[in-house]
């Protein structure tokens, strides 16, 4: 809301589909009258300095009066357009100029949805209330946190496939829109943003999702297991590697990125050992028996 007042009426509430322009709500404002009560005030004062002008005109004219008179006339008329047109501009300014008197229509700016009203019939408004929240859900921004160490292969234009946390079989493409260009100090991480057409309306705002990059920069290879070969023994990241049919020992590993379903494996383990896929668990607990 632009101006302070009292609100006498609401005509959408959240959850509303509404098209750019429709009323929200209505709101008396004595500020917005009394500019208002302005403009046609300075209306008259022109109309009345634009006859006389006139009239100082014609005199002249007729030589029936002096050209400093007219002037003078003229110049009234000047001041009186300058304060008619700062009037309406104060009125403009207050969001009235399309309004009854001395009542503010809250409109739509975009087409969307209410997904926020601060507003209720007989409330006292000031100025910087922020009235509705009105978000256009067709289309949405998923922001994901990419490790720095994976920073550099993602450019803006990649596919992102996006998955609902509840909802794992449902995939909806978007496009990395922007990349940020600081690191977090605290997760060594950057905030990369993905635009989704959300027009069958499968995501809301504030939805958890995990998300597939197909990078398109430049990458170097690493050694990956399946996701079950991974587990933790006293914190630390751990696989068990087969020395023969008989015999495993368990390492230390240090991760690399996930897609959900294999985990790149930086440190610990080479191309071509093999690891325990399945029973880690059973592993794991030979280990502290």
């Amino acid at each position: 809301a632009r101006i302070k007042g009292f609100v006498r009426k609401v005509f959408k509430v959240e959850g509303d589909e509404v098209k750019a322009g429709d009323a929200l709500a209505e709101i008396e404002s004595v500020e917005l009258g009394e500019a208002q009560s302005e403009v046609a005030v300075a209306q008259a004062r022109r109309k009345t300095a634009e006859v006389n002008a006139q009239r100082e005109t014609g005199l002249l004219d007729r030589q029936l009066t002096t050209a400093r008179e007219a002037e003078e006339a003229a110049l009234l008329l000047s001041e009186r357009k300058a304060a008619q047109t700062a009037a309406q501009q104060r009125v403009m300014a207050l969001g009235g100029s399309k309004s009854p008197f001395g009542v503010y229509v809250v409109r739509a700016p975009i087409d969307g949805h209410i997904v926020d009203r601060q507003l209720n019939v007989g409330q006292t408004v000031q100025g910087e209330t922020v009235a509705f929240r009105v978000a256009d859900l067709t289309k949405l921004w998923v922001e994901l946190a990419v490790f720095e160490r994976n920073i550099a292969a993602v450019r803006e234009g990649d596919l992102v496939e996006v998955t609902p946390l509840s909802d794992s079989t449902l995939t909806i493409e978007g496009r990395v829109n922007h990349i940020e260009r600081v690191i977090d100090e605290a997760t060594r991480s950057a905030a990369v943003r993905v635009v989704v057409d959300n027009s069958a309306g499968k995501l809301r705002p504030g939805q958890a999702v995990q998300a597939t990059l197909h990078t398109s920069g430049p990458t170097h290879e690493v050694v990956s297991v399946p996701d079950t070969a991974v587990t933790y023994v006293d914190g630390k990241p751990t696989v068990f590697i087969a020395e023969t049919p008989e015999r495993v020992i368990p390492v230390t590993v240090k991760l690399g990125p996930t897609d959900g379903k294999r985990q790149a494996i930086t440190e610990g383990v080479t191309a071509g050992q093999q690891v325990v896929m399945a029973g880690v668990f059973a592993l794991k607990s030979e280990l502290f028996r």
